[in-house]
């Protein structure tokens, strides 16, 4: 389950904790929450669901409340497009191949709130583009022992 901070009375952000302890917390449809990994904070009401944790009507009026410095600026993790592209064309096709998939999935979840399938991703994208090049290096140094062996007994 999903873990929020929420911007608690005293204008701070705490947490984080499970929706089912939002109403122990004090939070209402218009306290704003952040899941863990996100980077934006929105109105506990806006978020389809969590609601229903607070067991309250929702209401139209939205509150601003100001976001923690700390909390303002979570940075997208890196897609590592450009290392899947290079392993891809000078190390080990079908790996670099696979390493491009990860890589072009990290911002589409990243923009739509999957922040932990964006990190996934990107850690697979990252892994996949180690191995392609593991993999050619490891062939290129087979092919020198064998051509080594090869001059050598002639």
């Amino acid at each position: 389950m999903v873990k929020y901070y929420y911007i608690g009375a005293d204008n701070e952000s705490h947490g984080p904790i499970d929706p089912s302890q939002f109403t122990t917390h004090g939070l209402t449809a218009d306290s704003m929450v952040c899941p863990v990994g996100g980077q934006e904070w929105v109105r506990l009401a806006d978020i389809p669901g969590l609601a229903d944790y607070i067991g309250t009507p929702v209401t139209a009026n939205r509150v601003q409340q100001p976001v923690p410095p700390s909390m303002q600026q979570i940075p997208a993790p890196s897609s590592h497009m450009v290392w899947a592209i290079l392993t891809t064309i000078f190390c080990c096709l079908p790996f670099g191949i696979v390493a491009i998939v990860y890589a072009s999935k990290v911002n589409p979840l990243w923009t739509s709130g999957d922040y932990i399938g964006a990190t996934k991703a990107s850690k697979k994208a990252a892994s996949w583009s180690i191995a392609s090049a593991a993999l050619s290096l490891v062939g290129c140094i087979i092919y020198a022992i064998i051509f080594a062996l090869g001059i050598v007994s002639l």
